[in-house]
């Protein structure tokens, strides 16, 4: 079976920026610095470039034919729909931001019956407050209080422009053209939206009032995401009673007109930190294709080529090589600070970085603002060439703080695209993006392989006083364990093992988040390292790696050297908890996780593969050898963490499932009739076995072996219930009821009932 990546299916949502031209200048608009980064004013799409995209166009669920511009600009628009609704026979099929200006009867007719939806984008309730914010070179400025406003533009020496008719009550008459062509059924489906900012916060019930005269039956509130540090003025952010007060009273209008009011308010949000991996999925379901055929990962970042859909072939793009890492893991630094997924107080909603980390923040925040959250700096860093077990000694940390009364959390960097992307900046040269990776550790304990060759920036953010150890295994062992993972998931070892479009698609600066080679630290060109084999680049790797180590532990005062294959010895553990307090007098006892498997989940594909051993990362072979409960706890503590964040009725039904199973399985251990527990088909190489090493002795695999017997990897990214209740169906095997009932065991299960209860009534009460 191969291990790439099944072919994904095309997105559900595709965004087709027809064209980037505009007939208006906003203000909170960065049009100027794009029309400056083009080159022009814009363009148009052809309708033959859309033809090169027409499998995906025949697939989605929606189309979105806006991006950068006016959409209704475009000379071929009529023709596009016309080509769109042959292809594609869906209804709420077209998504359209339009500023209403070039709206009519005709469009209501061309669009009416297939809408998903029109976001009229007005952002006024007065002329001139539209005058103001729309034409701003008309009303805002003027050449002598911003002559660079002013450079190059056609009116420069022409004051007299600022006396042109505004157009806001012609845009108006033609919205309301629009509207009354529409059936009551599309016109539920159309929106007019205001983007507020501290000077229009005021007209915000007005805005309400003036979209009942067009029969709108929907408004929506955004605020103004901070851009420039020149506009901090016009935030809401500091402004929070204030803009509730008004969106409230929006609301009460839009109550009394009958009119459905979105609008987010400070205050009423519970904080949830955002995780880009598992809150965000715009690389499964959408996708984004610029006027000239460029496409960016998604609408916020919108830099970024993940391929030109013109050139190349959409598939091709959507299944690249980019396209995967994006999915596997949201990498970017845009990932990171995304304002599309942040609680309404937080920062991000309303400032880009640029503007939230300058002087001008500080000074308007003054003591009205403070992190909800600061990250702790790491006390501890575990290092090792991959494969050596740094997340096995991280767990053993945190497991000798808990038998010293003390609590230290874990963070594994191992194989991290983000981090790979960081040291590849560092290594050409910059390292402020490696700095901020640094910095967002929120951990204790910091473990893996990804920084080996970037340590003196970990020595510039923590300092000296950071904790290193070095995790080193016998060199033969931990090759022939890396080339089995590297072969198992090509897309994790890009550049060690060839991919099959490593030519392909996208911008060269998108394949960065690959783990370091040769030709990057300049020990070779490009040629010779092609030329290599994969056994002879993981020799560089496992060199190198250590070298680098080794080289730089000196930035840091407390070090410590050790062998994976001592980790089994009492002394090891007990020269560990020495080294990281020496007033631990308790100990633990060894701990071997993320050990190598083989079976099925070396045939599972890269992305099956990758959930899979996420799954299995922190489970602990030593504690499946000697207790018989420690996997049902293991598995159900991920099961929780899978649901986390997501569907609440999906969860439910999943725990009400497995309660379900686990009451047929105290029937059978208090010997009376119950349902009958769900019972997995195995196939014959179904289950996991351990790769036989010198780790363990042998009863201890013997007995581990016994427990992964039918075990099935390929389930787990399914259904995380499924590792629950095979252990607990390998607790009863193990232990027959020879009497009418066992009631230890069924103790045991009433027990873990109690657990699946408590976390059912926890989802109920989200």
């Amino acid at each position: 079976m191969s291990n790439s990546p099944a072919k994904a299916p095309y997105p559900k949502k595709i965004t087709v920026a027809l064209s980037d031209r505009c007939n208006l200048k906003c203000f909170i608009c960065v049009r100027e610095e794009y029309e400056r980064n083009i080159g022009s004013k814009g363009h148009n799409m052809p309708l033959e470039d859309l033809y090169k995209m027409e499998a995906a166009l025949r697939d989605a669920e929606i189309i979105q034919l806006s991006g950068f511009g006016e959409t209704l600009l475009h000379p071929q628009l009529e023709e596009i729909l016309h080509y769109i609704y042959s292809i594609n026979p869906r209804k709420n099929l077209i998504y359209l931001i339009s500023n209403g200006t070039l709206l009519n009867a005709k469009w209501a007719e061309l669009l009416g019956p297939r809408l998903n939806y029109l976001a009229l984008s007005l952002n006024a309730a007065h002329p001139e407050t539209y005058k103001r914010d729309m034409y701003p070179y008309l009303f805002r400025y003027t050449r002598e209080t911003a002559p660079e406003a002013y450079a190059g533009k056609r009116f420069a020496d022409d004051d007299n422009i600022r006396q042109v008719p505004c157009q806001f009550d012609r845009t108006m008459s033609r919205v309301g053209e629009f509207m009354a062509a529409l059936d009551d059924d599309a016109r539920q489906r159309v929106g007019l939206h205001y983007v507020v900012h501290n000077d229009n916060m005021d007209e915000m019930a007005d805005f309400v009032r003036l979209g009942k005269s067009v029969n709108a039956t929907r408004v929506e509130f955004n605020q103004y995401m901070v851009n420039r540090i020149a506009h901090i003025d016009y935030n809401i952010f500091f402004h929070k009673e204030r803009f509730n007060a008004r969106v409230q009273a929006a609301k009460q209008v839009g109550a009394e007109l009958g009119i459905t009011v979105i609008g987010r308010e400070f205050g009423t949000e519970p904080h949830q930190e955002f995780n880009p991996n598992k809150d965000c999925n715009w690389p499964n379901a959408e996708a984004m294709v610029m006027t000239k055929g460029d496409t960016p990962p998604c609408c916020h970042i919108g830099l970024g080529d993940m391929g030109n859909a013109i050139r190349h072939d959409f598939d091709d793009i959507w299944n690249g090589n980019a396209y995967q890492k994006l999915r596997r893991e949201r990498w970017m630094s845009g990932c990171q600070s995304c304002n599309l997924f942040q609680t309404f107080d937080d920062w991000r909603s309303h400032f880009h970085p640029s503007v939230r980390f300058s002087p001008q923040f500080e000074n308007l925040a003054g003591e009205m603002h403070e992190e909800t959250r600061v990250n702790k700096p790491p006390k501890l860093l575990i290092l090792g060439a991959g494969r050596d077990g740094t997340r096995s000694v991280a767990n053993l940390v945190a497991g000798l703080h808990e038998a010293n009364g003390q609590q230290a959390t874990v963070h594994h960097d191992g194989g991290s695209f983000r981090g790979f992307s960081a040291v590849t900046k560092y290594l050409k040269g910059d390292d402020e993006w490696l700095q901020e990776v640094c910095r967002s550790w929120d951990a204790d304990i910091v473990a893996g392989n990804t920084f080996n060759f970037a340590l003196p920036v970990l020595h510039k953010v923590f300092g000296g006083d950071l904790k290193v150890i070095h995790v080193r295994r016998r060199r033969d062992d931990c090759l022939a364990s890396l080339e089995r993972a590297a072969l198992a998931d090509p897309l994790l070892w890009d550049g060690y093992v060839e991919v099959a479009d490593r030519d392909a698609v996208a911008a060269p600066e998108l394949y960065d988040p690959t783990r370091p080679a040769a030709p990057l630290l300049g020990e070779m060109d490009d040629g010779d390292w092609r030329a290599m084999s994969l056994a002879a680049r993981l020799e560089w790797l496992y060199d190198a790696s250590h070298r680098a180590i080794e080289e730089n532990l000196g930035l840091f005062g407390n070090h410590l050297t050790v062998a994976t294959e001592d980790l089994n010895d009492p002394a090891t553990v007990q020269r560990i908890a020495r080294f990281v307090d020496r007033d631990f007098r308790q100990l633990c006892p060894p701990v071997h996780v993320n050990h190598g498997l083989r079976g099925t989940v070396n045939t599972l594909a890269g992305n099956e593969r990758s959930e899979a051993l996420d799954a299995l990362a922190d489970f602990d072979y030593h504690r499946l050898a000697t207790s018989e409960t420690y996997p049902v706890v293991y598995f159900l503590q991920n099961m929780v963490a899978a649901h986390a964040g997501k569907d609440t009725e999906a969860a439910i039904l999943e725990l009400k499932d497995l309660r379900g199973e686990i009451e047929s399985l105290i029937a059978q251990a208090e010997g009376r009739a119950g349902p009958t527990a769900a019972q997995w088909t195995n196939d014959e190489n179904s289950g996991l076995r351990l790769i036989v090493d010198r780790t363990f002795p042998s009863d201890q695999s013997e007995r581990i072996e016994a427990a992964l017997d039918g075990f099935q990897a390929e389930r787990l990214a399914a259904s995380p219930s499924y590792p629950v209740i095979h252990f607990l169906q390998q607790m009863l095997a193990q232990k027959p009821v020879n009497d009418p009932h066992d009631e230890n065991l069924a103790m045991t299960y009433r027990f873990m009932a109690e657990q699946v209860d408590g976390l059912i009534q926890q989802a109920l009460t989200s």
